[in-house]
């Protein structure tokens, strides 16, 4: 054993030679490394569970000079996703990938413009690398040199039978790759893929793959014979060095599986001494396929522990060993940053393999690889910061991978602009020993396997998840206590939900939603975190976009982001004093222009004719944008003129915005004037707004869905005579938003499941009669609500008597559907729209009060089945709504007014009907007495009235001025009075009544401008 560990540590030091310099030694740009393992559990790491014998000696030591998180994550409970996370500092749910992992062949996730930890380094001079597992996806080619596509990414027979040819083969393996690391930030990349159980099993340096890219021979590493690879060197089958649970494909016949972690080790070493002769900073990132299966152990490190996992636990200890031992061999640890952590929890097979010989993977925790418990995401964490951290310390600060991104961002000097590292949040305060300041995010995601996302408070206190199990694996996972879970994975966005209370309950043993009477305080901490979790996601389904709920960085803490301090003069990023400071001054100190999004040397910044202290103190908008309502008019010219809203798009509610309605001659500030653009008649399918369902024994504050299976989902319903469990379905839709005319109203229904095979019964569905809601202390019984026009709309055994059985409901009562056009609605639907009867909703149940039977309805659509729909949607079809045209030739006059006065629509809004010169559109606002400037002399109140002929075509705004010169609007000095009194002149006449906010010059002067939109 003692001469196959030298043997070992000589193959990993041969790289080493001659002399070399310290290399980097700038702390404000120190070296990074990564060390990201695949599927090490918190517990597989000694030092985070004493209790039991460590297999990891090498990661203790490590602990003990830094600082150990014991509430770090990783961005999901499975590989993908969490590698993504980690190199672009956003949620891969964000992307396509919702669940699960590409594969060997798979394309890349990462965008082309995505902006990468690489990207971010070399952009400050780093030099960056890569060596190791990638699993995000590269571009193969095939023989034309074309992207390859395969219907099974991880294909086992992508090479043909001609061994001198490579038309028949799938995949040309002597093309240029493309989207590989090396085009994602990275100078150097040699490394694999995707995982060690997934095809192709090669070395790849930057885009090529190579034959003989790294061979160990007599316990040393060469990487001498690597050439370009082609199809010739391959083969296909089982490589060399066959293991349990991988699979079958292309391989170099000169690639052994258990000599990864040696090849790996022994390249980060040649490089880390390239580095050490100069003085450029680097970033180099070592994703080992480790502890990952398969269990690719030397003959070094067998029977060490006598359990496969524990052996290859302690090769992948040996190989972190030779890692760190080489930064300090050439003397580079001092200045440099060392991040270790893992992609997710440990596999079920290797939680399997350790508990069965006394070694628990998952530390305290619930769930393994692939659950959203803490047991799939809390793993190791670990940072060394010679300087800076603290050595030997524990911090309980919560956090994901993606933070350690912004953190390094933001002691390097470079600010995030917006798009990078989205959802990550720098704890740098905490890695220097401060407090996090107060401006933070307000919470975290997890992620399973199967695309549920949970959400934890800052704090890492209260953690929600959105379902009813772990999202993950469907089989077997484990709690706590190391009991076996049986069909864990539950129903995504099932309910109830599950809350836990971390810091009292980190094994999750107790949902606070499931027990008998769940406290107020549990229920609101929900509703609070359900809030948070849809603004994050975007939605309420597997997530989009949405609000990564992160402040920007800001080094000093004086609530001004470093971009914004970046861009200004005077203001300094490292300077916490400098927010109080009022440069123009304009009564907005410098954090408050920050925070309204405006200038601090301007007092103006959008030039919209209102300062920034009247945007913010006074009207409420947008100091830094001129459009707060997001309409084409100017926040100034909706105050000053045209006295509409400027917080509103739509003033007046009636569904047409603010500039449309004045464009059209419409009043904006009028609902019954309002000017449709007019739309056609068409289809809408509307889903339901309010889902609940309710046992036979619920009580308004208690749903009692007793005997629930946990695949049902949301829409399900139940009954048992015997035991009373009678679940209900309440449903109801909003129809506000739908101004057409409703014409015809189908309710679409597909069974999703049967849930037993016990005999069918009908189904029956009614109209709501009585109130009810979704809030606790409002549920509806099921026998204290009233119903109408109930009917039976089918049997849930015509689709067959397996538990899974599903399919769709026609119009006609009892007869299954080819196609999903729904029951005919239309009369209650147009009662509910016109208000003739109260919108209730309607009422899904067995009809037939005997027996044993349940089903479930689908509440979203299934990808799968490309055309149809199964969610549970009203299908309606509305009447076109006719445009309204009161200026049918746009010349500024209302039809109606140039037909009254001038008998023909021949006239012009910019003809001139009087000597006085007014003009057509003037005297149609404001009849024949029309005043277009009016100058008085100073008085500490205005009182001005206007003739209005018509409410539409012109606007006016009172200006004054001290020396008749420069003229100001009238709030420099005034505010209007509110409210403002009637017009002793009578309704026709508008009135303008202003009273002074400060003091008055001696002489002032004002003028009223007339405005035409």
């Amino acid at each position: 054993m003692v001469i196959r560990w030298v043997c070992l540590f000589i193959a990993v030091c041969s790289g080493m030679q001659g002399v070399w310099a310290a290399g980097n030694e700038d702390p404000a740009k120190p070296n990074v490394v990564m060390i990201y393992y695949d599927d090490m559990g918190y517990g597989d790491m000694g030092i985070n569970d004493p209790s039991q014998p460590s297999f990891t000696p090498n990661l203790d030591t490590f602990a003990g000079e830094g600082v150990r998180f014991t509430a770090g994550h990783s961005a999901d409970a499975i590989c993908t996703p969490s590698r993504y996370a980690l190199m672009t500092g956003r949620y891969c749910w964000r992307t396509s990938l919702k669940g699960g992992v590409n594969q060997g062949y798979s394309p890349s996730l990462m965008e082309s413009d995505r902006f990468t930890f690489a990207n971010m380094f070399r952009s400050m001079g780093y030099s960056t690398s890569m060596i190791g597992k990638w699993h995000i996806g590269m571009q193969f080619c095939d023989p034309n040199g074309d992207p390859v596509v395969l219907s099974d990414w991880n294909d086992t027979d992508v090479l043909g039978t001609n061994t001198n040819s490579t038309a028949d083969d799938k995949i040309d393996f002597s093309k240029t790759l493309s989207n590989t690391p090396y085009h994602c930030g990275f100078d150097y990349y040699f490394g694999t893929a995707a995982s060690l159980d997934m095809p192709p099993y090669v070395w790849i340096e930057n885009d090529t793959v190579l034959y003989k890219g790294g061979i160990v021979t007599n316990g040393a590493v060469d990487f001498s014979q690597a050439v370009p690879a082609t199809n010739a060197d391959l083969e296909e089958g089982t490589p060399f060095g066959d293991f349990d649970k991988k699979r079958d494909g292309v391989y170099d016949p000169t690639f052994v599986l258990a000599d990864y972690l040696q090849i790996q080790a022994q390249k980060v070493s040649d490089i880390l001494a390239e580095r050490a002769a100069d003085e450029t900073p680097f970033f180099l990132y070592i994703p080992m396929p480790a502890p990952h299966t398969p269990w690719a152990v030397q003959d070094a490190f067998n029977t060490n522990t006598n359990f496969p996992y524990g052996d290859y636990l302690t090769q992948t200890d040996f190989y972190t060993g030779q890692i760190l031992d080489a930064l300090d061999e050439y003397e580079l640890d001092s200045n440099t940053v060392v991040f270790i952590s893992s992609d997710n929890g440990p596999e079920f097979y290797a939680f399997e393999n350790s508990i069965t010989n006394g070694h628990d993977a998952n530390g305290p925790f619930a769930g393994v690889k692939r659950d959203n418990w803490e047991g799939g995401t809390r793993v190791p964490f670990m940072i060394r910061w010679p300087g800076v951290v603290e050595a030997g310390t524990t911090n309980d600060h919560a956090c994901w991978q993606g933070d350690f991104f912004a953190s390094m961002a933001a002691h390097i000097g470079y600010d995030l602009a917006e798009g990078e590292a989205p959802d990550a949040e720098s704890f740098l305060p905490v890695l220097q020993g401060n407090p996090m300041p107060d401006a933070r995010r307000a919470g975290f995601c997890q992620h399973s396997s199967g695309g549920q996302i949970a959400i934890v408070d800052k704090d890492g206190i209260w953690k929600l998840l959105d379902g009813t199990g772990s999202g993950g694996y469907g089989v077997i996972s484990w709690d706590a206590d190391n009991n076996p879970i049986s069909d864990p994975r539950g129903t995504i966005f099932g309910n109830p939900k599950q809350l836990f209370n971390l810091a009292l309950d980190p094994g999750e043993r107790t949902n606070l939603l499931a027990v008998a009477s769940p406290s107020q305080e549990s229920i609101d901490k929900a509703n609070e975190l359900y809030a948070l979790l849809n603004e994050i996601r975007g939605d309420t389904s597997y997530g989009t976009d949405g609000d990564s709920n992160v402040p920007p960085a800001d080094n000093d803490a004086d609530q001004m982001s470093n971009a914004f301090e970046n861009t200004y003069e005077g203001l300094d990023r490292n300077d916490p004093t400098d927010g109080g400071y009022d440069f123009e001054p304009d009564g907005l100190n410098n954090v408050e222009e920050y925070l309204n999004g405006a200038n601090p040397w301007k007092s103006d910044s959008d030039d919209d004719r209102l300062s920034d202290y009247e945007e913010v103190h006074t009207y409420g908008t947008q100091a830094g944008s001129a459009h707060s309502d997001g309409d084409d008019l100017e926040d100034g010219d909706e105050v000053l003129i045209w006295n509409t809203d400027p917080l509103k798009a739509d003033s007046d509610g009636d569904g047409v915005d603010d500039d449309a309605e004045l464009s059209a001659l419409s009043n904006p500030l009028d609902p019954t004037s309002k000017a449709y653009a007019g739309t056609p008649g068409g289809t809408l399918e509307l889903g339901p707004v309010d889902v609940l369902s309710v046992g036979y024994n619920g009580t308004t504050t208690t749903l009692d869905t007793t005997g629930s299976w946990g695949s049902a989902g949301t829409i399900f319903v139940r009954e048992h005579t015997s035991l009373a469990h009678k679940t209900r379905v309440f449903l109801r839709f909003d129809f506000s938003g739908i101004e057409a005319e409703i014409t015809g109203a189908r309710l679409r229904i597909h069974q999703k499941h049967r849930l037993n095979t016990q005999a069918g019964k009908d189904l029956s569905l009614a109209v709501v009669a009585d109130s009810w809601d979704v809030v606790s202390g409002s549920y509806p019984t099921y026998s204290g609500i009233g119903v109408t026009d109930s009917f039976v709309f089918g049997n849930h055994g015509q689709f067959g008597k397996t538990a899974t059985s599903g399919g769709f409901f026609s119009g006609t009562a009892g007869i299954p559907a080819s196609d999903d056009s729904g029951f005919d609605v239309t009369s209650i639907v147009q009662g509910w729209q016109n208000g003739t009867r109260y919108n209730y909703g309607f009422r899904i149940s067995f009809s037939a009060e005997a027996g044993y039977v349940a089903a479930s309805f689908s509440d979203a659509d299934d990808p799968s089945t490309e055309n149809q729909n199964e969610a549970l949607q009203l299908i309606l079809t509305t009447a076109a709504i006719p445009e309204v045209i009161y200026d049918s030739d746009g010349d500024r006059l209302l039809d109606s007014y140039e037909m009254d006065v001038y008998g023909n629509l021949d006239m012009s809004g910019d003809d001139v009907v009087n000597a006085n010169g007014d003009s057509a559109l003037l005297i149609q606002a404001m009849g024949s007495n029309a005043v277009v400037e009016v100058i008085s002399t100073n008085a500490p109140a205005v009182n001005v009235a206007f003739h209005r002929n018509n409410k539409v075509g012109l606007g006016y705004e009172v200006l004054v001025s001290e020396n008749l010169s420069t003229w100001d609007p009238y709030t420099k000095y005034y505010r209007v009075a509110s409210p403002a009194p009637a017009s002793e002149l009578g309704e026709e006449f508008d009135k303008v009544f202003l009273e002074p906010h400060s003091a008055l010059p001696s002489n002032l002067f004002y003028r009223v401008n007339v405005h035409t939109y």
